[in-house]
């Protein structure tokens, strides 16, 4: 993943100062996929002064729908 030519153009543009990605994931913020795929190259982003925001399609009441605990299955089938 190289920024380094992105940043380059930045510095060398006045009109362009910042730039903002949003990431629009399929799980809530807590999901171990988002934290693996996006919320850990935030800092670096961050660091080449890309400020990046993170929202989920699926709110969080509604991903906890389809999430069946371990053994809740077991218990209930007798």
């Amino acid at each position: 993943m190289k920024i380094t030519k992105y940043t380059k153009y930045t510095k060398n543009t006045k009109k362009l100062k910042s730039v903002r990605v949003l990431f629009l994931t399929p799980n809530p913020i807590e999901a171990a996929g988002t934290r693996y795929r996006v919320n850990q190259f935030l800092p670096y982003l961050n660091q080449h002064g890309i400020t990046g925001d993170v929202i989920p399609f699926c709110p969080p009441m509604i991903s906890g729908l389809y999430t069946i605990p371990e053994g809740s299955l077991k218990k209930r089938s007798g």
